[in-house]
């Protein structure tokens, strides 16, 4: 509802008017009446009515003076004047003074209401134009951070045509950056596993990187951020020393050893150079680059100046291709060990001269490539396919050889019990060995090591050759065994869990009563004796 106001020097009148109309009809309540001007002012005060009516002859303070006061304080208060008196001069005065409705004694009911509707519909339309206008602000003020965010990425890209008065961009998104020398920092996490299952975590990752990086650089450094890729950049403005004689260096490192700690999250950070205009935005980017492309010797957790990178032209990359001939030729006799030992020869060498990320690179193609060619499971392949596909996810030599030993054991395991068509017998191993160690505790590495596999190449084979899981195989043998001896003996129950591999009688229990659906005691209790 909204609030009015009666104002007329005659109470009369104000009964009157008060009583005729129906106000919640017209979406308007009676908030207060006032006999002159000045009791006015003081209920205008008090309430703030969305809408006055008043006489325009009253003593002291007119309703023309009334309505102007109003005008000049309430903008948001209508007003409708009332009069006795039919004069251009009043009318005008009172246009002048904001009001929209001018009604003529003796007040008829039809047009004041006629007056409600009209100024319900003036109130509505301005709430309306307020609440765009608010909205279209709320709107912008949002979208601020995003449209900063893509003016950065545009001026890494160089999209920006140099023509672009970049420092006035700047100021309308609100960046601290004054358009000093500067050096761009790029974040980047080393795994990306930590992203693969929740998209959000990155995300998540960056808000908590930006606080580690507000408290460690406040009042140190003018600096903004921006999101391009799997990247956080920040531009830095000023000088590479703290105000205390810390570096620029000793602050990274600080921020990369606590957001760490925090997170349990690796990353490194790429510097560039020192650049004197923004329009230089895109080198500095392909700076930080190649910086954190030597992350494949420092490891993960490192901090790259570009200053200190070595640049390596094509001539200075060499290849042993003698040793990458031996691999391959192990690969293909299906030597596992000498593979392997010649895998792990191969990366330390380029560990150890220094090598640039693509050798790192090609190098380990050419090894999946082989092993592509020598897998004879198809979703073996598809395996290796998408590791290619993903291989920049790997960002260190360390990582990459361990992607490349544990496929070379997989598929070499693999491809040995398949040449030798030994599937069958090694299932036969295996049930052996369960049948032979029921009543141990039996671990999938114990029965890897007894059948000469890896783990996972076991958990494969046996999956495909019995249809369910090892441990589904083991836990149903078990459970046969313990009816078979609930049936024919009078051992106690805790006894027959430890005669077929269960320590703990209470998980026993629970494991028995879910493959059968009754407790231990009531089985023996039903089958005793067949």
């Amino acid at each position: 509802m909204y609030q009015v106001l009666l104002v007329d020097d005659e109470p009369v009148i104000l009964r009157n008017i008060s009583k005729v109309i129906d106000w919640e009809k017209f979406g308007f309540s009676v908030c207060a009446t006032a006999e002159c001007g000045e009791e006015a002012c003081r209920l205008l005060k008090e309430y703030k009515p969305s809408l006055v009516i008043t006489d325009v002859m009253m003593p002291q303070m007119n309703g023309i003076e009334l309505a102007e006061l109003i005008g000049e304080n309430y903008p948001k208060t209508e007003v409708i004047i009332i009069s006795g008196y039919d004069e251009f001069d009043f009318a005008r005065s009172a246009m002048r003074a904001g009001v929209i409705e001018y009604i003529m004694k003796p007040t008829k009911r039809e047009e004041l209401e006629l007056a409600l509707q009209k100024v319900r519909e003036r109130i509505q339309k301005k709430e309306d134009l307020e609440r765009n206008i608010r909205e279209l602000q709320e709107e912008a003020e949002k979208n601020i951070p995003i449209l900063k965010n893509q003016f950065f990425s545009e001026l890494a890209e160089k999209i920006i045509s140099e023509g672009q008065n970049l420092p006035q961009s700047l100021k309308y998104y609100g960046s601290p950056l004054k358009g000093n020398p500067f050096r761009l920092w790029c974040f980047d996490l080393d795994r990306e596993e930590i992203c693969d299952s929740i998209p959000e975590m990155r995300e998540l990752l960056w808000v908590q990187l930006r606080m580690i990086i507000r408290d460690h650089i406040r009042g140190q450094f003018v600096s903004d951020s921006f999101v391009k890729g799997k990247h956080l950049f920040y531009v830095v403005e000023d000088s590479d020393t703290l105000q205390d004689g810390t570096a620029m260096e000793e602050v990274l490192e600080s921020i990369l050893s606590e957001f760490k700690n925090l997170t349990r999250t690796s990353l490194s950070v790429g510097v560039s150079c020192v650049y004197e205009e923004y329009h230089r935005l895109s080198m500095a980017r392909k700076d930080c680059e190649a910086a954190l492309e030597e992350r494949c010797n420092l490891g993960e957790g490192s901090c790259i100046f570009y200053d200190e990178v070595r640049i390596f032209s094509d001539e200075s990359v060499e290849y042993n291709h003698e040793l990458m001939n031996q691999i391959c030729m192990k690969l293909r006799a299906l030597n596992k060990k000498s593979a392997v030992d010649l895998i792990e020869k191969m990366y330390n060498g380029m560990r150890e001269n220094k090598a640039i990320y693509q050798q790192f690179y090609s190098q380990t193609i050419l090894i999946l490539t082989e092993l592509f060619n020598l897998s004879p499971d198809e979703e073996r392949k598809k395996k290796i396919r998408d590791a290619i596909a993903g291989l920049n996810d790997y960002k260190t030599g360390d990582m990459l050889k361990a992607l490349v030993l544990g496929i070379t054991e997989e598929i070499v395991d693999e491809a040995a019990a398949d040449s030798a068509g030994k599937n069958r017998e090694i299932m036969g191993q295996i049930v052996r060995y369960v049948e032979e160690h029921l009543g141990e505790e039996i671990s999938l590495a114990d029965v890897a090591d007894a059948v000469h596999l890896s783990k996972n190449y076991l958990c494969s084979i046996f999956k495909r050759e019995k249809g369910e899981t090892f441990f589904s195989y083991l836990t149903k043998v078990r459970m046969e065994r313990a009816k078979q001896l609930l049936r024919k003996t009078e051992h106690k129950v805790y006894v027959i869990a430890e005669m077929v591999g269960y320590t703990d009688y209470p998980y026993f229990s629970q494991v028995f009563k879910k493959h059968t659906g009754i407790t231990a005691g009531e089985y023996r209790e039903i089958y005793a004796g067949e």
